[in-house]
Parts: C-alpha cells; sequence; structure tokens
C-alpha cells in the first residue's frame, strides 16, 4: 500500500527552474513537493551563468550559498550562434559584473537544499510512475523511491523536467 501526502503544488523536476520555483512557493506559503531523479551526485555538466544571475539569487536568498561554493568567475563571453562569427561579451560592460561559470551539480544542490530548509518536501532519487487528474481536477502523482511506492495529491504540478519532459 502505497503512503498518500497531500500538496498545493508538486514540482516534477529538481533543477534550477524546478528548485526555484519550489522556493519561491513554499516561501509563499504554498505546500510545494519536489521529485527529482537524482540525488544530486551524478556528473552534470557545467556551464555559465550571466551576471545577471546575482539578482536572482539574492531574491532566492541563496547568494551567500552560491558564493560559498566558489564557483569560477567569468570576466567574459565568447560564443557563436547561427552565423559563424565570433561575438564576445566582456563583462567590464556589464552593470552586475561577471559571469560564472559554475559546477552544475553543485548548485543544483545547493538550490534543492535552500528548497528544502525554507519547507518544500524534496524527494530524491524519485521519479513520477504515473500522474492522473480526478474528477474534481486535483493531480495525483504515483512515485517511486528507493522501491517504496507512494502517492502525491495536488492541486497544481509544474513540469520543471527540461528536455527530458514527462
Amino acid at each position: 500500500m502505497a503512503s498518500s501526502e497531500s500538496f498545493d503544488v508538486i514540482i516534477i523536476g529538481g533543477g534550477p527552474a524546478g528548485a526555484a520555483a519550489a522556493i519561491t512557493l513554499t516561501r509563499s506559503g504554498f505546500r510545494t513537493a519536489m521529485i527529482e531523479r537524482s540525488n544530486y551526485s551524478t556528473l552534470r555538466v557545467g556551464e555559465t551563468l550571466p551576471a545577471a544571475v546575482r539578482n536572482l539569487l539574492i531574491r532566492l536568498d541563496v547568494w551567500e550559498n552560491f558564493l560559498a561554493d566558489e564557483h569560477i568567475e567569468s570576466i567574459a563571453i565568447r560564443s557563436v550562434w547561427g552565423d559563424g562569427k565570433l561575438h564576445e561579451n566582456d563583462s567590464i560592460f556589464n552593470p552586475y559584473g561577471s559571469g560564472w561559470h559554475i559546477d552544475r551539480g553543485l548548485f543544483d544542490r545547493m538550490l534543492a537544499r535552500a528548497a528544502e530548509t525554507v519547507g518544500c518536501s524534496v524527494f530524491t532519487e524519485a521519479r513520477a510512475t504515473h500522474i492522473s487528474k480526478d474528477k474534481i481536477f486535483s493531480w495525483q502523482v504515483d512515485v517511486l523511491q528507493n522501491n517504496d511506492h507512494r502517492c502525491l495529491n495536488g492541486d497544481f504540478i509544474i513540469d520543471a523536467t527540461g528536455q527530458t519532459s514527462v
């Protein structure tokens, strides 16, 4: 028999978008659950974040945690988009300062911990096995986590699974 829990919002996907939504909604008083298929220990390809991310991380109240993780500052970004021509953006011209080369696993894990800290129920190493809607417009998400089945009920669902969209 699967255990059952009720939430206002169920977020499927625990990357940056899912975690940011979880932090924001939980702080706004919504009972929120976030389902993440990994435990954040597998290699995730890094990426570069623009300087403007600072404002978002400050609003999420994770800026100090971000700095503590010692990501590498990026003083310029060079990119090629569509036409084969190299474009360069120097941070000296950016009012927000430098961008960042991040360790993506570390970044995602930090955001998930922040979501948990504000009261979001975070289910790691978990996956949604079935999603359905009942007659009164409530969602039911069957979750498998460590060979345990549980049922999450919620008024709203956010699909933050990115490229693997469920």
